[in-house]
This record gives structure tokens, sequence and C-alpha cells, in this order.
């Protein structure tokens, strides 16, 4: 069983990855295009879910391990998120630039 001063941990390793993941998001916003751009919001509503259901969980049982273990499942959510959405801002650098140089040719 996990203490409660491990609990903190992961509280606040939790909301540290949910800023980086709005970090990214807002970046991807403004550099991502076409279906790139409409994956990233895909991926957006998925986390604004995640986060909706993590707050009824804490409102409807009241429980605090209930509230603990949802905290980290957006925690984890939100960790895939940033991975997937960095994916995306790689592949369509790449695309571009292999587009650009295919011009050039």
């Amino acid at each position: 069983m996990l203490t409660d001063s491990t609990w903190h941990v992961l509280k606040w390793m939790s909301i540290a990855v949910c800023v980086i993941y709005i970090g990214i998001q807002i970046l991807a916003e403004r550099r991502l295009s076409g279906d790139f751009k409409r994956r990233g919001h895909a991926i957006l509503i998925t986390v604004v879910v995640a986060s909706m259901v993590q707050n009824w969980i804490e409102g409807a049982f009241e429980n605090p391990r209930a509230t603990r273990i949802a905290m980290v499942v957006v925690g984890i959510v939100a960790a895939v998120a940033s991975a997937i959405v960095g994916g995306l801002l790689h592949r369509q650098s790449l695309e571009s630039k292999s587009g650009s140089v295919a011009r050039l040719s």
C-alpha cells in the first residue's frame, strides 16, 4: 500500500505532466496543420474527457483512494498524449522538410 507521502509525489508528478502536455498542445496548435491538427484536437478532447471523469469520480465517490487513482490515470493519459502530439509535431516537420527538398529537385 502506498503511503500518503507517496501519493503527494504522484499527485505533483501527475500535475507536472498535465502542465507539460498543455505546453506541447499550445505549441502543436500553432504548428500543426491538416490531418495532424485534427488528430491533435482528438487527443486534446481525450485528455479533457479523462479530466472530467476524474472530477466526476472525486465528486461522486468522495473516496480518497478513488480520487488518487483517477489522478494518476489522468497523469498517464496526459503523458501518453504528450508523446503522441510530440510525434505528430516531429512527423509534420519531417514531411515539410522532405516536401521542400522535393520542390527544389
